[in-house]
């Protein structure tokens, strides 16, 4: 309920904003913003039920939903928008419809599987949505700086550079990210698991959880990494052609940083799980103002080599300074004789 609420009032702010500041627009875009408004309590919703598949250990469902229903309905409903010719505002329908979809499929594969005292709980309680919002809030703003972080680099090299570095650095930047999923994948069974556990006060099963949890991240991320490392240039110029192999310095870069961050763990998670959301808002606060620093200092006289140098430093420093906190108040740290 909360989340519906919520959801729905900043979609009504924006839906009578594009009333008010509608000068600078054409009348096609402001139709585009007053229809994508319906998607954001659709959207608030299916983020909210794959939230619960997670709390519920209901992987198959979330795989499902978000890996398969999702990109299939939205390609089938683009291509459909597209070869019948309805434009912009038809993508935007499409979009909706594809999420729409989601969250009904996803509402009743809730209904189906959850406990019935799951179900019974959903109830409006004022004293538990304060508690929820407390919780929750500093996720939202820390959410805001990861989306951020993660554009920057290459919003500013569009700016501070060319456009044809900004393409070479969008072929690079998500062959680095491959090393983030197989953490991303554990990440989500091990938060219910790791919350429970450490409700239950029971810390030597959840540091053993978390080293067993590095291991697996360094052991199956380590192919990935070494086909990237061994030899970039020829990977850039087998997926995606000659013209990009300039960004193979990058890749290297960013793999190797993005490698190191990965085992560490996952502490962002294992964070969240013990409550510790306030830390993760200042941890991502600090990292994405240096994030932004960095890049304008560096693309300025490295350009896209400059993005990677830069974009590495802050999410290794991300990592360490998760993992410093995470150890700090419950002594989890990543490292172990069988993991080094």
């Amino acid at each position: 309920k909360l989340v519906l609420l919520l959801s729905t009032c900043i979609a009504f702010l924006i839906y009578t904003g594009s009333f008010v500041f509608d000068s600078g627009l054409r009348k096609s875009d402001l139709e585009v913003i007053r229809v994508l408004t319906v998607a954001i309590p659709i959207y608030a919703c299916v983020k909210l039920t794959w939230g619960i598949f997670q709390g519920e250990k209901f992987s198959n469902n979330y795989v499902l939903t978000k890996q398969i229903l999702l990109p299939i309905s939205r390609l089938s409903f683009l291509t459909v928008a597209v070869l019948a010719g309805l434009g912009v505002l038809g993508l935007a329908y499409a979009q909706i419809l594809a999420y729409t979809l989601v969250l009904i499929t996803g509402l009743y594969l809730l209904y189906r599987d959850a406990r019935e005292s799951t179900l019974r709980s959903i109830s409006w309680d004022f004293s538990k949505s304060t508690e929820l919002l407390a919780f929750s809030s500093p996720l939202v703003l820390a959410g805001a700086m990861n989306m951020v972080m993660s554009q920057t680099d290459t919003i500013l090299i569009g700016v501070l550079s060319t456009t044809a570095e900004v393409g070479v650095y969008n072929t690079v930047y998500p062959l680095a990210m491959l090393m983030f999923i197989v953490q991303s994948s554990l990440g989500f069974i091990f938060l219910p698991s790791l919350s429970e556990k450490h409700m239950s006060g029971i810390g030597d099963e959840v540091k053993q959880s978390y080293l067993q949890i590095v291991r697996i991240i360094s052991v199956l991320t380590f192919p990935a990494y070494f086909i990237l490392m061994y030899n970039p240039r020829l990977v850039l110029k087998i997926i995606f052609g000659d013209e990009y192999t300039s960004g193979a310095l990058a890749l290297v870069v960013l793999t190797a940083g993005f490698y190191i961050r990965a085992i560490l763990g996952p502490n962002n998670t294992a964070l969240k799980a013990i409550g510790r959301t306030k830390m993760i808002m200042y941890l991502d606060v600090i990292t994405g103002l240096l994030n932004l620093f960095l890049n304008i200092v560096l693309i300025r006289e490295y350009g896209l080599l400059g993005a990677a140098i830069a974009t590495t430093i802050s999410y290794l420093l991300m990592g360490f300074l998760y993992s410093t906190m995470l150890y700090w108040f419950t002594g989890i740290h990543p490292l172990s004789k069988k993991t080094i």
